[in-house]
């Protein structure tokens, strides 16, 4: 499949590895993908297979986490352990990172794809953007443009 994406040669189509996140996945298909991006062939940009995946959007998640992976020092190094961080990495939500695990991400170059949502938690994302990391925002039901949550999260991000 992703040789026949890249013989399309498209600019806006690309193929991109999706872990859904690491709860959804075990050891050997991380390990698998780690390889995958590193090693399959890709068209000039990027060098190296995107990968999009999600993390920390929520405390409960961030504990089974930790309960399914003990040999991993956070949720951010399972990904950097099986070799799915780097420049080319997305990492969605990302809302309650410890500062260990930013520097990490910052390190490595991975980007994160907010979404602003009030119950997972209003994040740090003017931080995130000071400390020179690549950063999207998105929202819930973006094409609502009367949700009633825009305003406090915009108000709550200016502040951060």
């Amino acid at each position: 499949m992703i040789s026949y994406i890249n013989s399309l040669n498209s600019v806006l189509l690309h193929p991109i590895l999706t872990p859904r996140f690491a709860l959804s996945c075990t050891d050997d298909l991380l390990s698998g993908l780690g390889k995958l991006a590193a090693e399959a062939p890709t068209t000039p940009h990027p060098a190296r297979l995107p990968i999009q995946t999600h993390i920390s959007e929520n405390t409960a998640e961030i504990l089974l986490t930790a309960s399914l992976f003990p040999a991993h020092a956070s949720y951010a190094a399972v990904y950097d352990d099986f070799g799915l961080l780097g420049p080319t990495t997305i990492l969605a939500h990302r809302c309650h990172l410890s500062d260990t695990e930013l520097a990490l991400v910052k390190k490595v170059g991975t980007g994160i794809s907010h979404c602003f949502n009030l119950r997972s938690g209003v994040t740090r994302v003017g931080e995130w953007i000071d400390e020179g990391i690549k950063v999207a925002a998105s929202f819930p039901s973006s094409s609502d443009t009367k949700s009633p949550s825009k305003p406090i999260i915009l108000n709550k991000t200016k502040n951060n």
